[in-house]
């Protein structure tokens, strides 16, 4: 049927393009399961694994690191 879409099971994985958002599960600093977090998918890794290269979003502009974090200054 056309417009609807199935859930996906547990390990199912969709088709992945540069540009998409996706849900990453990113551990705690103290390595203890943490939840999932946005991330722009940029580019596929070269080589036998689903690797990408990501760029993280955030809303915790406090702990930006100077010289290190973009921060998007037109949309704060």
């Amino acid at each position: 049927m056309a417009g609807i879409r199935r859930p996906r099971s547990e390990g199912e994985v969709g088709v992945k393009k540069p540009g998409q958002v996706a849900l990453v599960p990113f551990p705690q600093v103290d390595l203890t399961p943490g939840k999932p977090r946005p991330v722009l998918l940029l580019a596929r890794v070269p080589g036998p694994y689903e690797d990408w290269l990501v760029c993280m979003f955030s809303t915790k502009l406090h702990q930006a690191v100077q010289g290190f974090d973009e921060v998007d200054q037109y949309h704060c």
